[in-house]
């Protein structure tokens, strides 16, 4: 089989187990492999190692410069954890309660712009209490009760 056959079949089927798999990362494996695959079709990447290095370099190129967009698009223009926005984007939002919170460190479920999120309070909250967004730590944010003026 032909090295082009090969790499748009690899590119195929990481560009469809995106569905199944979430994070929007291997599509751009999968571009990459699409791209090598037009490299071989015209002829000037015979040597698999040769194709190796070009799907890497493709793949990280894709993803670090791709990446961000998409997802900032995907997420309706919310800022990605560990971005700069973030603080001004989250914190002193409000949220809805969703789960139980017993004690000051629980972990429980809350929505936030229509979405669930994963949340630590900083107190005992319980579905209905008013809260607001305290930080944000990856994908968890830390909650607490929100006075009203």
């Amino acid at each position: 089989m032909q090295p082009w056959i090969i790499w748009f079949v690899i590119g195929l089927i990481l560009i469809g187990s995106e569905f199944f798999l979430p994070g929007v990362i291997l599509v751009f494996f999968g571009l990459a492999a699409w791209i090598v695959s037009g490299i071989c079709l015209i002829g000037l990447a015979d040597s698999p190692a040769l194709q190796l290095i070009l799907f890497a370099g493709a793949s990280l190129v894709l993803t670090g410069t791709l990446r961000r967009v998409l997802m900032l698009k995907l997420n309706g223009g919310l800022a990605l954890p560990g971005s700069s926005d973030q603080q001004d984007e989250f914190v002193g939002k409000p949220v809805t309660i969703l789960t139980d919170f017993e004690n000051p460190g629980a972990l429980g479920k809350v929505e936030f712009k229509g979405a669930e999120w994963k949340a630590r309070a900083e107190e005992a909250l319980h579905p209905g209490d008013p809260a607001e967004i305290a930080a944000v730590d990856g994908i968890t944010l830390t909650i607490r009760r929100r006075w009203l003026d």
